[in-house]
């Protein structure tokens, strides 16, 4: 069935408000990310563009943060079903290349520095934290692949006891989104030269390290 000209405009406008929300929120934080400045950013004429696309002002983040990290399942789940990954380094990798890919292929990209700015909500414990707020999420959901390789991660990690494992992870997670953040600013400022896919070759032993090193 084709898609007439009333759907096309509308899904364009929530394709809009969903990136002017990932841009200001990486810029600004949720709580600088007006709703009338995201709205103008999307170039929206009305007031009530968030209301009438996503319901809530919530609703909209999450949508940012569901459509993104689907995007980036698409890059990540060859990696977990095509080959052997139940080791260490090929779960590491699993993170971090996938992530990198979809920033360099998506420049000028904000998903790093909107992850970052979001993260500043979650409590220490990050993988418990995402595994509450996702009990009730569909299968398919994209950030359910994220969490996977989380949790697959605590199991390798100081052998897995708690709360060492987990506290690990949080630490790696946190370590890579900060240096991606990092990385998107000075890309924006024309000050690095490197691809996110070249920093991404120099975290995944950074991570390994971390998750590897004893109690």
């Amino acid at each position: 069935m084709q898609t007439d000209g009333g759907d096309r405009e509308r899904d364009g406008a929530r394709h809009r408000l969903l990136d002017a929300a990932e841009k200001l929120v990486a810029l600004k934080g949720e709580a600088g990310a007006a709703n009338r400045a995201i709205i103008l950013e999307a170039g929206q004429r009305h007031n009530s563009a968030i209301t009438y696309h996503f319901g809530t002002r919530r609703a909209l983040f999450d949508a940012v943060w569901e459509s993104r990290s689907a995007a980036v399942d698409r890059y990540r789940r060859p990696l977990l079903d095509g080959r052997d990954a139940d080791g260490l380094e090929e779960l590491v990798a699993a993170y971090v290349v996938p992530l990198a890919q979809y920033l360099d292929d998506h420049a000028p990209s904000y998903w790093a520095r909107f992850n970052e700015k979001t993260l500043h909500r979650y409590p220490l414990q990050l993988p418990a934290a995402l595994r509450t707020s996702l009990s009730a999420a569909p299968d398919g959901t994209g950030l359910l692949t994220l969490l996977e390789v989380f949790e697959r991660l605590q199991k390798l990690t100081c052998d897995g006891v708690e709360p060492d494992a987990s506290l690990r992870v949080t630490q790696a997670i946190r370590t890579v989104i900060t240096t991606f953040a990092a990385w998107e600013r000075e890309r924006d400022a024309g000050t690095t030269t490197l691809s996110a896919q070249e920093l991404g070759a120099h975290l995944v032993p950074g991570v390994l390290g971390l998750l590897g090193a004893p109690r």
